[in-house]
């Protein structure tokens, strides 16, 4: 039977799909760290993610936060870049860093038989990385290349172009308000980021803008706690509005938004609101979250500052 392309196909709603992840086992350490373990295959090989909010939204300079992320693999100060690399590709393993604008993760693959050697390797480097200065200065030297030229194509502009947008689409910026500078596309060019990037990781840079600030002092467990209950009443909100059965609110608006219907306005008007309400619960849970999981081990090194001073 021959494709008819003069008719459309059908849109399945987003509703519709049944996407099983696969199960996971869920550990929480002594040290409060949960960690999410699942089977991947029969292969004898894992994965092991390291994942640490540290992105670019913590940090206090300009890329600080890229910078850190990528030198804890360039020297400890047992290790030289070279013995570091060594040490995983005798094993062969590989170790990934990436950063994004909230987390900042460290990937580490490995054959399951030699994870016990390398996961020492993976301890130093979190603990003991040294920042040797001739690797800053190559990574510097390879960033401003790799920038300078970025800022000549197309996608790369039109990606800053874009966030922009929608930044300034969501803080309900006047267009007609001239913006502050730096904060168009136009000011994006090779001399201006490369200024703000050697300025941001100059040697002589205070040792206090590398640090996150910590939580302020009158911020309990209990207060803690209370965050944590609210977490959990945002995650039976959301799982209301995206609830896929077919009593579900968006099912019932799902079903009314068809041609000819009296309340086809209405409920496309409500169906989005509701995507965008549930977008923004997202977002919100994510910072409640990110505080839940963070807040307690600031708590203790607070405490563990005191009682040392």
């Amino acid at each position: 039977m021959s494709l008819d392309r003069t008719i459309a196909p059908i849109i399945k709603d987003a509703v519709d799909f049944d996407i099983q992840l696969k199960p996971c086992q869920k550990y929480t350490l002594d040290n409060g760290v949960e960690v999410y373990a699942f089977e991947g295959g029969a292969q004898e090989v894992m994965l092991m993610e390291l994942v640490f909010f540290a992105g670019n939204s913590f940090e206090t300079k300009n890329w600080v936060a890229p910078a850190t992320n990528y030198l804890l693999k360039n020297g400890t100060s047992s290790k030289s870049a070279f013995e570091v690399n060594d040490a995983f590709e005798f094993y062969g393993a590989y170790l990934n860093r990436s950063c994004y604008n909230e987390t900042a993760t460290i990937s580490l693959h490995s054959l399951t038989k030699h994870f016990q050697e390398v996961i020492p390797v993976v301890s130093e480097l979190v603990a003991d990385a040294v920042f040797p200065e001739n690797e800053l200065d190559i990574y510097k030297k390879n960033q401003i290349q790799q920038l300078t030229l970025n800022l000549k194509k197309g996608d790369f502009l039109f990606a800053r172009s874009f966030i922009l947008s929608l930044l300034k689409e969501q803080d309900e910026v006047d267009a007609n308000v001239v913006p502050a500078e730096g904060n168009t596309p136009d000011d994006f060019t090779p001399e201006k980021n490369q200024e703000d990037f050697e300025n941001s990781l100059e040697k002589e840079t205070n040792p206090d803008d590398f640090n996150i600030e910590g939580i302020p002092s009158d911020v309990t467990l209990q207060i803690i706690g209370k965050v944590k209950e609210w977490a959990l009443k945002l995650n039976d909100f959301e799982e209301f509005l995206n609830d896929p059965s077919d009593t579900s609110l968006h099912r019932i608006l799902a079903d009314n938004d068809r041609s000819g219907s009296l309340l086809r306005g209405i409920t496309r008007k409500a169906s989005d609101s509701i995507t965008r309400i549930a977008g923004e619960i997202a977002k919100l849970k994510e910072i409640l979250n990110t505080f839940v999981n963070t807040a307690p081990k600031k708590l203790r090194d607070t405490e563990q500052l005191k009682l040392g001073s």
